[in-house]
């Protein structure tokens, strides 16, 4: 398990290979820019995949996306591991 506050911090290793889950709270567009380009699904471009997480975040306080890569890409984008939206 590897935890940042900082997404860009980690390097490129860190961010792709062999990640089961990441939990994606509030970040800046800065990081969230390079988490779109590391972890957008098939089927959706980035600016589709920046829209779903910023819409999970702005729906409660404290809210955060889950990306799980041990389900098929049109299950992965979860809102708080309780609703799959993607």
């Amino acid at each position: 398990m590897i935890l940042t506050q900082y997404y860009t911090a980690l390097n490129r290793n860190q961010r792709a290979i062999n990640c089961s889950h990441i939990v994606i709270y509030p970040i800046s567009k800065n990081d969230l820019d390079v988490v779109a380009i590391d972890h957008t699904p098939a089927g959706m471009d980035t600016n589709q995949f920046k829209s779903v997480i910023n819409g999970i975040h702005a729906r409660k306080p404290f809210n955060f996306a889950v990306l799980n890569y041990t389900l098929p890409p049109h299950k992965r984008i979860w809102d708080t591991l309780s609703t799959c939206v993607s």
